[in-house]
């Protein structure tokens, strides 16, 4: 009686074997078809988003990784995240954003449904353009305003010449291609332009200063 319930038992347990081989076997086929189907989905995209990597590789906070068997990218521009890949049935791109707030320190996350590649790159264009173009403004600012080590009046040290910033539709040409740069949905990337000399704290200082000078009428604050 024993011999033929541990006989039972094995054929019992081989039949769930085997059962459950055939279904994954199926679900592995339909997982391999549906990878071929989503690398030619995202083929030309990825191979654009590798060449915006190569063209900006000097910015520290600026990364794009594409995955080896190219089924997804991840796009990461300083506080922005974006994972890039495909729906189930490879219908549609699917954009997962993580948005890190420096004033807040929250995170934040975004979903976008795009049908062609194009508005995928043109989103992550967008992000880049505006990273590099404020680097650049925050650049302009540290050249134009020196690291103050007290308050000008207090030291005895004079102001800085120059044209008062001021928010409206006539801004001086200082900031006019600046502000261009910054508002434009696709701006244009420079692979000739070098990285900030600046770490990410030195930079915001910097812009802090820059701000708080260009309030003050082209004075250093105090």
């Amino acid at each position: 009686m024993t011999d033929k319930i541990a006989i039972n038992i094995a054929e019992a347990l081989n039949a769930f074997v085997e059962q459950e081989s055939d279904r994954y076997r199926v679900r592995l086929n339909a997982s391999a078809a549906r990878l071929v189907v989503q690398k030619h989905k995202l083929a030309r995209l990825l191979t654009a988003l590798a060449e915006v990597q190569r063209q900006v590789a000097d910015y520290d906070n600026i990364e794009i990784f594409v995955a080896p068997h190219g089924h997804m990218a991840v796009a990461k521009v300083d506080n922005r995240r974006f994972s890039i890949s495909t729906n189930l049935e490879n219908t549609r791109f699917e954009i997962e954003e993580d948005y890190y707030s420096y004033g807040s320190g929250e995170n934040q996350q975004f979903f976008y449904h795009y049908e062609n590649d194009e508005e995928v790159l043109r989103l992550v264009m967008d992000a880049v353009g505006k990273y590099i173009a404020l680097q650049r403004v925050i650049e302009l600012g540290s050249r134009l305003i020196p690291v103050a080590d007290g308050c000008r009046d207090a030291d005895g040290g004079e102001e800085v010449e120059g044209e008062a910033v001021v928010s409206r539709s006539d801004a001086p040409e200082v900031l006019a291609a600046a502000e261009h740069a910054l508002h434009g949905v696709a701006v244009a990337v420079d692979p000739g332009a070098s990285r900030p000399s600046q770490t990410p704290d030195e930079h915001r200082l910097r812009l802090r200063q820059f701000k708080d000078a260009t309030a003050l009428g082209g004075r250093e604050p105090c």
